[in-house]
């Protein structure tokens, strides 16, 4: 069956040829600090020019380009909200933000010739005498909560995506309708309530028949006080991501934090730990969890260190001890360290992993800029299966639970070679109980090409993958029409795959078309694709609506 839209990366084409030129952009570097559900969260913020509503690019490990929007700003921090469905990028990955268009240079002026001073008469008003420990400068006093007005803000957003699968005659599709709001002060006690719902859409229509699946959630539902980083204490209570550890996921209980002069907080929490399927289900997981936080100056935020404890029971049986341990430190200017830890700790109630402790997830990151043209970052992981009875995962064999580990070292180099122009280098190599692999990426990113606004990205890659090998190339054009912005690109891959019967040799083509829109409290996107190869072809529309309030 043909559809009328598999012809649409074609018909957007002749767009590239369209425009009224755009202002100059500024592109700033940056790096995710932390990703709490569909927020991540960069270090760069107000003083670096960030404002909500600008774009960031961040760059995953796979080589894909994830684009997001900020949604809101403090002085040195910016979150960024993903689009619904999609992939996520690692702690410590690359970021480009792209900053508010500059204004129009003012026209200059003729200075006006001076002005006579006007006579002013005596001061009247007599000072009153003042000792050494008497304050030059009147206290502030700040709006009590009862005098603060109630607000309510957040978004609406729609995404739909389908696949037709021509080589093997099937389609699958995938809808998602959500909200975020949050109300601030709605007791008048400086409180905010904040919810996150949407309904889910999964089906698939293939030769053997057709199903479809239709599901409503709620993801968050809390209410929160002592928000303010002023505030002795913080409480909040519903379902939400802890405040301190989200590596938690979610939690449907109550967790209380009690702020210290010295920069230290400590924090409790309990209740059900839903699990993170589609349905979020919730009731068969519970327990508590404990942590300590520093947080140095806080104007600076030069370092931050967390430690936690949780345990919890499944139906009644003692499942999960984890210990939590995580550092971001920022000791230069130039230089950011980040480090995570999740260690299981396991007892003689344990099958496969009995009286002993296992780090199941270890992330370190280093980042450093060696001068304003030129810098360097370099990454480890390690990875591995915890025991648990909670529905964590499905059907890990015993021996995986027991030997199975991935270990991935990353690196990567970037240089501005002139003001327009930068090239990045990276690699990787990774290892695991079976086998080993690698691989290495050379791109190079264009601005300004032939008008402000204009974009080019290109790059060379290869990749050993536990089942494939191969060589590729991305080609990437973008385009900004004031508020709108025009993507169009190219992947074409070389690979070998290993089977049972043998090696086998294929060659994919992609190409794509990504039309965005933002335009006040509005943002929408559009983007067609196409797969086309050996023994594969499908097409694929995606669209993505959001209104902000």
């Amino acid at each position: 069956m043909t559809h009328p839209w598999t012809h649409y990366p074609w018909a957007a084409a002749p767009i590239v040829c369209c425009a009224v030129a755009a202002h100059a952009q500024t592109v700033i570097d940056a790096r995710v600090v932390s990703i709490a559900g569909q927020s991540v969260y960069i270090d760069a913020g107000r003083e670096q020019g960030v404002t909500p509503g600008v774009r960031v690019v961040m760059f995953l490990a796979n080589g894909e380009r994830l684009e997001a929007t900020i949604i809101n700003v403090t002085s040195n921090n910016a979150r960024a909200e993903l689009p619904a469905g999609s992939m996520f990028p690692e702690v410590g990955a690359r970021c480009e933000v792209t900053l508010a268009t500059e204004p129009a240079p003012i026209p200059t002026v003729a200075p006006e010739p001076p002005r006579p001073v006007p006579a002013h008469p005596p001061w009247q008003r007599q000072t009153e005498s003042r000792t050494s420990d008497t304050p030059l400068l009147a206290p502030a006093f700040g709006t009590k909560p009862s005098d603060r007005p109630t607000t309510l803000h957040g978004r609406v957003y729609s995404s739909l995506r389908h696949t037709h699968d021509t080589q093997n005659e099937s389609d699958y599709t995938y809808g998602r309708l959500g909200t975020w709001m949050e109300l601030t002060n709605p007791f008048k006690d400086a409180g905010r309530i904040l919810f996150q719902g949407d309904i889910n859409y999964d089906g698939t229509d293939i030769t053997d028949g057709s199903e479809n699946d239709t599901v409503a959630r709620i993801q968050r539902l809390s209410y929160a006080r002592g928000l303010e980083e002023y505030s002795p204490y913080r409480i909040e209570l519903g379902r939400f991501y802890s405040s301190t550890l989200p590596e938690l996921g979610l939690v449907d209980g109550v967790e209380g934090v009690v702020r210290f002069q010295n920069g230290w907080s400590a924090g409790t929490g309990l209740g059900f730990f839903p699990v993170a399927n589609d349905e979020r289900d919730s009731g068969e997981d519970y327990g508590f969890y404990v942590f300590g936080y520093y947080q140095s100056d806080i104007r600076t935020r030069s370092l931050s260190t967390t430690f936690g404890y949780q345990q919890t029971w499944h139906n009644g049986k003692e499942d999960r001890n984890l210990l939590i341990a995580r550092v971001n430190s920022r000791p230069t200017q130039n230089l950011w360290l980040y480090a995570l830890a999740l260690v299981d700790v396991y007892g003689s109630g344990d099958n496969a992993k009995n009286n002993a402790a296992d780090i199941t997830q270890l992330v370190l990151n280093a980042s450093y800029t060696i001068n304003p043209r030129t810098g360097v970052s370099a990454s480890f992981t390690r990875t591995t299966w915890p025991e648990l009875l909670r529905e964590e995962y499905e059907n890990i064999p015993v021996d995986l639970l027991q030997d199975g580990y991935v270990n991935r070292l990353s690196g990567s180099v970037w240089r501005k070679i002139t003001k327009d122009i930068r090239a990045t280098a990276r690699g990787h190599y990774w290892v695991d109980q079976d086998d080993t692999g690698s691989g290495a990426e050379l791109g190079a990113d264009w601005y300004n090409v032939w008008g402000p606004g204009s974009s080019l990205y290109g790059a060379l890659y290869y990749d050993d993958s536990s089942f494939t090998d191969g060589y590729g190339l991305r080609a990437q054009v973008r385009q900004d029409f004031g508020a709108a912005r025009l993507t169009l690109g190219y992947d074409g891959y070389a690979y070998t795959v290993d089977q049972v019967s043998g090696s086998q040799d294929l060659l994919r083509h992609t190409v794509r078309a990504d039309v965005g829109w933002y335009k006040g409290n509005w943002s929408t996107n559009v983007d067609i694709s196409h797969n086309f190869g050996d023994s594969e072809n499908s097409f694929t529309l995606g669209a993505y609506v959001q209104y902000r309030f």
